[in-house]
Parts: structure tokens; sequence; C-alpha cells
């Protein structure tokens, strides 16, 4: 499909928490395999604009006034009306819908949504964001429910980003409820704090971010088994079959000969007999084997924002640098009883969940080793539900990403397609 968003910008700037927003959307569409079409003032400029997004400038330049009525509409902005009319209906053309950013809310942007409002008629769907919570005004010394130029369009849909106050928008712009859609806005960790590309490709190709439970276990292949990974996979299987989704990324080094790779082969199979699929385990030396040897530091710096949980059942450590920067991202640490040094480096008992994963030290034997993972495994999610920050940070880094929110938007153009072709 190709998007088009329609904004009053003369320029992209990015101190500007709406070109934000935009800017994220932008990427969201492309992302999804769409072609996104950015309109804005014909002085609009964008140096540093990527090749794949198409921008228009149908809106004339304009001195702007903040109108509260529409009977203060200027002659000069009511004879830009009709001339931005035919502008959007010529600019709107090949789009299969188009997005607008309080163009029919804001007084600054009346004529702009007056044009809007006719060409509407013509051509569309349009979905209108609501980025304040609109409400009761005072006119001329009366209490009315919005201003009388908050008015729908035909062949549009208002889209607000929270449910509370859903009925409110309608009744403001003189519409029924069915007519705003409930859609967040996107806030993707990956616009926000990612620095490489190679762990967005990673991210995005195995829906890391959806998962509600992520590892990142960065580990040299050839000490695998030293670092507890075989532990690591049982105690994921576990926390599958309890019922949560799951994915352990495994950024591995020293993957560079053909029996170590064996070994990483031989651990994908052993993650299928409990129950992982192969989106669950990803190690980085199959995925990408550019980083057979290793991965970049800062690729595994992103990959860590991502995770929200870390299970060390390491042998032996002098103190875990994979550790210190899981505990560092924010991940509930699940760390090995049997090794006494990690309660001194973790700051205390209290900082973590704690197994016996048996160590160097300590050897463990576990009359039923699966029952006893299985109740580590309700441990561990009984401290992750305990806290707020984990819950509010995977809600977050779940519902709020490109994929979650796309989803529901092309859920409603596509609603508007079958109607219309009905």
């Amino acid at each position: 499909m190709k998007i088009g968003i329609l904004t009053s910008f003369s320029a992209m700037v990015n101190y500007y928490s709406l070109t934000s927003v935009v800017m994220t959307q932008i990427k969201m569409i492309h992302a999804a395999g769409h072609t996104p079409v950015l309109m804005a003032q014909e002085d609009f400029t964008w140096p540093e604009k990527p090749s794949w997004c198409k921008v228009r400038r149908p809106i004339p330049s304009h001195t702007k006034i903040d109108y509260t009525k529409t009977e203060d509409l200027t002659d000069d902005h009511r004879a830009l009306v009709p001339i931005m009319e035919e502008n959007f209906i010529r600019e709107a053309a090949d789009l299969d819908a188009i997005f607008t950013h309080d163009l029919i809310f804001t007084g600054w942007h009346m004529p702009i949504g007056f044009a809007v409002r006719r060409a509407a008629k013509k051509c569309g769907p349009w979905f209108h964001w609501v980025h304040s919570v609109p409400g009761t005004v005072k006119v001329d010394g009366e209490v009315k429910p919005g201003r009388d130029f908050w008015i729908l369009p035909e062949n549009s849909w208002l889209v607000y980003p929270n449910e509370t106050d859903r009925v409110q928008c309608a009744e403001c712009f003189r519409t029924w409820p069915e007519k705003v859609l409930v859609i967040p806005h996107c806030c993707d960790i990956r616009d926000l704090h990612f620095k490489t590309a190679a762990a967005e490709k990673i991210v995005t190709n195995y829906d890391v971010l959806g998962a509600e439970l992520v590892q990142v276990y960065p580990i040299p292949t050839d000490r695998a088994e030293a670092k507890g990974i075989m532990d690591v996979i049982t105690m994921f299987g576990c926390l599958k079959r309890l019922g949560r989704t799951v994915r352990l990324v495994v950024p591995n080094a020293w993957c560079n000969v053909d029996h170590l790779r064996k070994k990483v082969a031989g651990l994908k199979l052993f993650s299928h007999t409990q129950g992982l699929d192969g989106r669950d385990v990803i190690f980085t030396s199959q995925v990408m084997p550019e980083f057979e040897v290793g991965v970049p530091t800062e690729v595994i710096s992103d990959l860590m924002m991502c995770a929200n949980i870390f299970i060390c059942p390491t042998q032996s450590e002098t103190f875990g640098l994979s550790l210190a920067e899981a505990a560092l991202s924010g991940s509930l640490l699940v760390l090995n009883k049997d090794l006494p040094m990690l309660t001194e480096v973790c700051g205390g008992a209290g900082n973590a969940v704690w197994a016996k994963f048996s160590s160097s030290f300590q050897n463990t034997v576990h009359v039923d080793k699966d029952k006893y993972f299985c109740d580590v495994g309700k441990l561990i999610l009984h401290a992750f539900h305990s806290s707020p920050e984990l819950r509010s940070r995977t809600h977050y880094r779940i519902n709020y990403r490109r994929e979650a929110v796309w989803a529901a938007l092309e859920q409603a153009i596509l609603a508007n397609r079958l109607v219309n072709s009905a």
C-alpha cells in the first residue's frame, strides 16, 4: 500500500513531539513493507530524508492564526481552502489511506481542516489523529462541548490513543464512539535506543519484542557448557510450558570451525526437545554468519535493551561481565546458588532469584530435575509479576512496538476497503 501522512510541517525537526510521532509512523509503514508519503507545506525541508519516503507539498505557506470559531476565518485563509482542496485531491489520488495529525482539531490549522473536510468527500479513507484531550470550551461566555469546527469529515475516522476518553472524544466531534479508533502511539525500542542495523535485523526477523520473556546470553561457543547453556535452554522450555512466550538470543563467539558449528546445531536440536521452536532460541552464529568470531559490543548492548530476564547457571566465574550488562539493562537476575561469589558481585541474595545449577565448587544432583526446573520457573514468574518495573517495561515493549500498532492500523484500512468494495 501507499500511505499518506498529511501534516502542516515546514521542517522535520527532532525536538518536537509531533514530528517524532510522524517520523515513527513513517518508519513503521516502511518496516511493514509499504510506501510512506509525507505531505507538508510547500516550503517543507528535510535534509536527511530517507530515499524510500516520498514527499509532496500540497499546503501553500501562510501565516497561521489560532482560531476559536469558524466565523473568524479571514478572507485570505478562506481563499486558500479551495486551493488546498484541489491539491489534496490530486496528491491523494494514488494513496490507499491518508493520516492527519491534529489538522481538524487545532485552531492554528482551521483552514487546512476545512480543505480536508471538502477533499474527504472525493478521496480517502482518512484517519485523523487527535493528540490532546478534547473537552468543553467556553465560547462567548457559553460552555460548549468542543469548538464549532470540530466536525468529523466524511469518509473519515478519528484515531485516539486510549479507550478511557473515547466517548468524550466522539461527543466533541459530534460523532459516534464507533467512529473513534483506539490505537496507541508507536513507541518502539528500536527507534528510541538502537544504534545498529544488525540488532534490529535479529529483533525484527524473530519478533523478539513480542515475547513476554526475553534473555540475551553472550557466551563463547567453546565454553558453552561451562556457561550452563543447556540449563538456560531447559529453563526456557519450562517457562514456555508454563504458558509464556519466550525468546533466548545467544550471541555466541568463536564459532568459526566445523566442530563448534556442529555443537551449536546440536544445541538447537536440544532446544526442540524442550518444546522450543526455531524462533524461540536464536544463535547469532547461525543467523548472522558474519559474527561467527564474535558479536560487536554495540550489537549486544542493543539486544540487551530488549531483555527482561537473565538466567545464569554459569559453573565458574570471577565477576561476570554479561551479568553486569544484564543487571544494568534492568533484567530479572536468576543466578546459580551453587556459585557463592555471585552473591557478592550481585550485591546480596535479595537482588536475584536463586537456583541450584551445580558449579565447579558444588555438585547438586536433583532427584527429579524436570520438576525442580519447573518449580524454579514458577519462582521466576512470581518474582516477575511482583515487579511493577518489569511488568510495565514488558507491557510497553510488547504492545507499542511497530508490529502491534501497525496491525491495528492495517486492520482499520483493510476493513474500510472491504466495506467500500461490498
